[in-house]
């Protein structure tokens, strides 16, 4: 008995959508939320455990231009040699004590035919370097990375290469590879000192980088014998850099969260607009005889209103109003039937809306009855107003071959007193309906 109370299956379906369905309802939803989210997610793990970028500088592949740097511009007189072969480049060093800084070194180069030319190394953040030996007692190498920044020279008038500067300390004398972040590259303070750089222009800078050395006596004066063997240089970086990288995401979610403000925004705006709309049909709806379109009682009193408030001296401007009713209408309703009648009602409004001036209004009374009400008409231009419109539906309201007529009662008075005005032209209204019919009467 129990079991008999439970719902069925399928009225249980039919009762309660599924939750798999209002999960994926959810999810075709915020399927853009949900695609900015895994691509986020994508590109950051990308770029954590991906996104590799490697060049390798070597003697064998890259041309690089070798120079030999020495301490012969400070009064020195080291013996510095430098070259290059299939295994690497070479750096053979006799440093002797001088007057001042004693070094020797190997300056690498970026080329491009015959010339220097900047290398971007912006996108990099490690310089690795692979060594062949380092023998001699000179267990540790003063790296320089040199760029070119046009600032020093339209700021600060010094012409020179920005200098970057590292100490290079192997795990070895032979073969070893060491790797140097290029953020931990500083600016030199002898550098600074030497051309008095302003503060402002110190800021790390390797986006036009020309030269890399390499130089003996790194921290402290080291004299004597011995050779620096190189075979190759690594730049390793991301294709995107992690900030640019969160600066992109930054801007990608910022425009889809403007976006989609704008969109809402749009959305409300327009919903407003449709409302207001709606609102304003109906409002004319309410006011409009749904059969003929024309003003009904309501819309009718509302325009009034409306004449009135308008007027330069509410309650005396003078209105004329025409009151129609149909001949013999009963008649055609029992004759042709009510469809037959409601269709002569509405070739009747036509009529009346083509007889009709912009300053002019008509609305259906009730019935087969209507008002015409003409704002402002002179008194003598009533009668033939009204005359005008009767000849016009005489002549032109015909159906099934048969023809129609109206009688009219015309009234002159102060919209403020709309009652006896409407009054006084039903009473004409009657005088044209005993005199026969298919006439105009004057209240």
């Amino acid at each position: 008995m129990v079991g008999s109370l439970q719902p069925s299956m399928a009225e249980s379906l039919a009762t309660n959508p599924s939750r798999p369905i209002r999960w994926l309802a959810l999810l075709k939803r915020e399927l853009v939320v949900l695609t900015l989210i895994g691509a986020t997610l994508a590109l950051l793990a990308w770029q954590n455990w991906g996104m590799e970028r490697t060049v390798i500088l070597d003697a064998k592949t890259s041309r690089m231009r070798i120079l030999t740097i020495d301490d012969h511009g400070e009064g020195g007189t080291s013996v510095c040699k430098t070259g290059s072969d299939s295994a690497g480049w070479w750096l053979h060093y006799d440093v002797h004590k001088g007057p001042n800084w004693v070094f020797c070194g190997i300056n690498l180069g970026f080329t491009e035919g015959d010339s220097l030319a900047g290398r971007d190394l912006s996108g990099f953040d490690t310089l690795v370097v692979n060594m062949i030996h380092l023998r001699g007692p000179n267990q540790r190498l003063q790296v320089q990375i040199k760029a070119n920044d046009p600032r020093l020279l339209s700021e600060a008038g010094i012409n020179s290469m920005k200098y970057h500067d590292m100490i290079l300390v192997p795990g070895d004398s032979g073969a070893s590879r060491t790797s140097m972040p290029l953020d931990n590259f500083v600016i030199p303070p002898w550098w600074a000192g030497r051309y008095q750089v302003p503060a402002r222009n110190l800021d790390p800078n390797r986006r036009d980088v020309r030269e890399i050395e390499f130089a003996t006596s790194a921290d402290k004066l080291v004299l004597g014998t011995g050779s620096v063997g190189i075979r190759s240089l690594e730049l390793h970086g991301k294709w995107i850099r992690q900030d640019k990288l969160i600066k992109i995401l930054l801007v990608m979610w910022l425009a889809y969260i403007t976006g989609g403000l704008v969109a809402r925004l749009f959305r409300a705006f327009k919903d407003i607009r449709d409302l207001q709309g709606q609102t304003t049909r109906l409002k004319d709806l309410s006011e409009r005889d749904p059969l003929t379109l024309l003003h009904n009682r309501r819309g009718l009193e509302n325009r009034l209103a409306g004449l009135s408030q308008g007027s330069a001296e509410p309650g005396v401007w003078r209105t004329g109003l025409l009151m129609l009713d149909l001949d013999h209408f009963k008649s055609v309703n029992d004759t042709l039937g009510h469809d037959a009648g409601d269709q002569i009602l509405r070739l009747l409004a036509g009529i009346l809306q083509e007889e009709m001036r912009p300053t002019n209004l008509a609305a259906r009374w009730g019935g087969e009855e209507f008002i015409l009400l003409l704002p402002g008409i002179p008194p003598e231009r009533l009668a033939p107003a009204a005359e005008r419109v009767r000849a016009r539906i005489e002549s032109d309201l015909h159906y099934s071959g048969m023809s129609f007529t109206v009688s009219i009662g015309a009234a002159l008075g102060n919209l403020d007193d709309f009652d006896d005005l409407v009054k006084r032209a039903d009473d004409a209204l009657y005088r044209a309906k005993e005199a026969g019919r298919n006439r105009v009467e004057l209240a």
